[in-house]
């Protein structure tokens, strides 16, 4: 990974983070250690944006490229990779992703609204691996001068996959910034994890792809085996967001489940319940079980037959569940199900 102006901050590392979660093995090497090592600054104030124009300026370039390239071949004879490696970078960063693809040949590279790729082009004719660009129309490092020569050198290349996002500004992707938008930034977050599983895929993928089963199963035996709604509520991330999706029951954040789980779903789960699993996919981020759900309607069951009494009829429905993850933990749990007897 590239930086931003800011250092290997906060951000930085829970990016990092998020591509470990997802089975990758992640690095964000220090550019500005010649200037002053371990440098860590925010968006938030003045005096941070000053510090961070100083560094950028007073950066050496070419010397910083040339640091992602020795980050790229520390990773490629680390025993936890498998010797494919890709690189990604936000602002300075998505211009040196750039330049580290044209000069030293990752295996993928990805920039998100690079400043100042049209200064380089020249180079573009030395690209001989798949590049991916995130471009904000509305990016003011980036005008439109700037994408239309982008465009133009780049648009003909097959390696090359240009994303415009032409009502976004510069640093969509950086969350609590200014120009922060949650939705274009999953989809460029996604489209580029994507583009990395395509082109690095190896044992880190079936690595990330347990890891998330395993989650998922620790999840479902809490909610159906142990009926502890903390210990569920540990599984997901503080913000999870569960909707039954035929009912619209479920919650939004812990306070909202803590109360669903321990009043609605767990308790009013019939003694005889049982599951049998027809099939599951994984993907790198999600998981959909299919299976049969039977139980004996003998207590009220608010979460998913609302404002019905108990019936004391048996009842076999196949159920769809797709699950999210963010980090280590479920994000977004939706259910659906049709009842057959």
């Amino acid at each position: 990974m590239s930086q931003e102006i800011f250092g290997v901050n906060e951000y930085m590392r829970q990016v990092a983070d998020w591509y470990a979660a997802h089975g990758f093995v992640a690095m964000v090497p220090d550019l500005f250690w010649r200037q002053e090592p371990g440098i860590q600054l925010t968006d938030q104030t003045d005096a941070e944006w000053q510090k961070a124009i100083q560094l950028y300026q007073g950066l050496d370039e070419a010397k910083a490229v040339e640091d992602s390239a020795a980050a790229v071949k520390f990773l490629r004879r680390h025993p936890a990779c498998s010797g494919r490696v890709g690189a990604v970078g936000f602002c300075l960063g998505g211009n040196l992703a750039y330049l580290l693809s044209v000069r030293f040949k990752p295996d993928c590279a990805v920039g998100y609204y690079g400043v100042s790729i049209e200064k380089t082009l020249n180079e573009a004719k030395n690209l001989a691996s798949p590049l991916m660009l995130h471009v904000a129309g509305k990016d003011e490092y980036c005008p439109p001068e700037a994408q239309k020569q982008i465009h133009e050198t780049l648009d003909s290349n097959p390696l090359v996959t240009i994303h415009d996002y032409p009502e976004q500004d510069h640093a969509f992707g950086r969350p609590g910034g200014k120009h922060y938008d949650a939705a274009s930034a999953e989809l460029a977050n996604l489209r580029t994890l994507e583009f990395f599983v395509r082109n690095l895929s190896g044992e880190g993928i079936a690595s990330a792809q347990k890891s998330l089963s395993d989650r998922w199963d620790e999840h479902v035996k809490y909610e159906f085996a142990t009926r502890d709604t903390e210990d569920t509520l540990k599984t997901m991330v503080p913000d999870a967001y569960v909707n039954h999706v035929p009912v619209l029951t479920g919650g939004v954040g812990h306070d909202q489940l803590r109360e669903f789980y321990s009043k609605r779903f767990i308790p009013q789960m019939p003694p005889d319940t049982s599951m049998t699993p027809v099939s599951r996919t994984i993907g790198v981020d999600r998981v959909v079980d299919e299976m049969v759900f039977e139980f004996t309607h003998t207590i009220k069951m608010d979460w998913m037959l609302p404002g019905v009494q108990p019936t004391g009829w048996s009842s076999l429905s196949t159920f769809a569940t797709a699950s999210w993850r963010t980090n280590t933990s479920i994000g977004i749990r939706l259910r659906c199900w049709r009842s057959l007897v």
